[in-house]
Order: C-alpha cells, then sequence, then structure tokens
C-alpha cells in the first residue's frame, strides 16, 4: 500500500512536469523595429501610388502588449545613414507628404499582436514636379521614436524612397527594309526607366509623314494611306517597363518611283491608370522617333 502511494505520488509530479510549457524557454523577449525588404533599410515606392504602408514588427515571444511612438527622424540621424552606406539621401520636404500625421503616431499592440502599419500619403502630380525639377535623391526617414519594450538597434528607422518613372521612345531611329507590292511592319516601342508597381501605363501616339536624310539618303515624307498604326495608343502593364507600337507600311501605296520613305512617331500623351482616374503628367524624356523604310525590288 505504502509502495503504491509512493507510485501516485511520482506519477502526479511527471504529470505536472509535462504539463509545463517549455515553448518560450528558449524565446528572445519581445523587440520592436520597422519592417524593410532590404538589408539597407530602404523601401521604394512609386510617386504614382498616392500612398504607401510601412510596417511596425513586434517580435519575439509575442507576449507583451505595448506601446511604439512613431516619429520622423531627425536630419541627424540622416546624415549618420548616409556616412554609414556611403549614399547621399536628403530628406523630402515634409509639405509634401503627411509628416504632420506621421510625427507623433503612437501603435498600441494587444499581447498576441504582432504587425501594425503607419501610412504614408502625398500628392503624385506636387512629387513629379518636385522631383523632375531637382533631384531624386529625396528620402522620407521613419523611426521609432521611443517603445515600452526594446528596440532594434539595426531597425529602428526605415527610408521611404519615392521613385519617378519617365518615359521615352525604345530607339530614335527606326531603320527597316520591305520589297515592293508589300508591306512593312515594324514593332517599335517605348518605354520606363522604372517599372510601376500597381498601375498600367498607357501611351497615346500619332504617325507624321516627314522627310529626312540619312547619310546622304534622302526620305520622302510618307504618301498619305501608305502608313496604319492598328491604334493610336500602347499599353505598358503594372509592373512591365516598355511595349511596342506597331507601324504598317504599305508599298502599293508608296509610288513605283520611290525607294525612300520615312516619317515620325510622336507621343502625344502619357497616363498612368489609377482607381481614382488616369494621372496625365508623368515625363517624357524622348517623344519622337524617326521611322524609315527602304523599298527593294521583289526577287
Amino acid at each position: 500500500m505504502k509502495y503504491k502511494y509512493i507510485l501516485s505520488i511520482v506519477l502526479a509530479g511527471a504529470c505536472l512536469s509535462a504539463c509545463h510549457d517549455f515553448r518560450n524557454d528558449y524565446m528572445v523577449n519581445d523587440t520592436v523595429y520597422m519592417r524593410s525588404e532590404t538589408d539597407a533599410l530602404i523601401q521604394d515606392f512609386s510617386v504614382y501610388d498616392a500612398q504607401f504602408r510601412i510596417g511596425v514588427i513586434k517580435a519575439g515571444k509575442g507576449l507583451s502588449p505595448s506601446t511604439v511612438e512613431i516619429g520622423i527622424a531627425p536630419t541627424d540621424s540622416l546624415l549618420a545613414y548616409n556616412e554609414r552606406h556611403s549614399t547621399g539621401y536628403l530628406p523630402l520636404p515634409k509639405s509634401l507628404y503627411n509628416a504632420d500625421e506621421i510625427d507623433g503616431t503612437v501603435l498600441n499592440f494587444t499581447a498576441g499582436e504582432a504587425r501594425q502599419k503607419v501610412d504614408v500619403k502625398w500628392d503624385p502630380r506636387a512629387m513629379v514636379t518636385k522631383m523632375t525639377t531637382e533631384t531624386d535623391a529625396f528620402v522620407i526617414p521613419v523611426f521609432i521614436r521611443k517603445a515600452d519594450l526594446a528596440v532594434s538597434t539595426t531597425k529602428y528607422m526605415v527610408l521611404v524612397r519615392p521613385v519617378l518613372s519617365t518615359l521615352s521612345v525604345r530607339a530614335l531611329d527606326n531603320p527597316m527594309t520591305c520589297k515592293e507590292e508589300s508591306v512593312a511592319t515594324a514593332k517599335v516601342g517605348v518605354k520606363l526607366d522604372h517599372a510601376i508597381p500597381n498601375h498600367n501605363v498607357i501611351v497615346k501616339f500619332h504617325f507624321d509623314p516627314a522627310a529626312t536624310t540619312v547619310n546622304g539618303i534622302d526620305y520622302v515624307a510618307a504618301p498619305a494611306g501608305s502608313v496604319t498604326l492598328p491604334s493610336g495608343e500602347a499599353t505598358i502593364k503594372a509592373g512591365d517597363i516598355e511595349t511596342d507600337i506597331e507601324v504598317a507600311m504599305d508599298m502599293n501605296k508608296v509610288g513605283l518611283d520611290v525607294s525612300h520613305v520615312a516619317g515620325i512617331i510622336k507621343i502625344d500623351a502619357v497616363e498612368v491608370v489609377t482607381e481614382n482616374g488616369n494621372l496625365d503628367f508623368m515625363p517624357v524624356t524622348e517623344d519622337e522617333m524617326v521611322v524609315r523604310v527602304t523599298k527593294t525590288k521583289k526577287s
């Protein structure tokens, strides 16, 4: 009977030991940090998005509630970053985004909550104007000003970097050959210097017949009716960097005594398609492309 009593005590102790949750014993205490997709703590956004969300993360055991205050980092912090990373970033003027709304934002994490977000907002037109006329080195330095948990010493700040996209023709001059009584089809193109992840870009254009001389060869303006554009516009899809513009020139309508014809594709407008209407203020760095066709004899 005594043996059974001792055995019961041992089994009860073993049960209590087995019921203890050891999962958190080797996990670090909770800390908070700014989320970044790169080790350089840079978060790129397109100026055409009008809003960008920054993640603030609580990591570790995840058992502690926390209060975190977000702010716009002082210039000294950005200068220190530039020195460490050999960069030359400048603070974006606060008048161009919702700096007053961000500065002093308080995030309240519950015990089990691991992520919250801070919205950065701006006027795309004002951003394009600023970056077109000045520099593309602007960033928005957002940091954790204070928290009641430990703050990461390496990820306490993230630089939100606006990226301006500009458009150009893919080639300034597009020579091609076509046999008589045939149709010359050229896939000429337009391209962005930076892709826009979330929006399509519509490029509107037209063709102007125009005479030109290249390498001593005189090209006459393409006769009326000899050129066909399947559409007066082309679309660069979200995330892509370029697209083709198709031009068809019918040699039957050029004339027997003409061997060289030319014209110019001219970009008329560029629109970024957004949920709130199209934005029509993308900078265009090269807006014309010469198309030259040399007619050859049928074999």
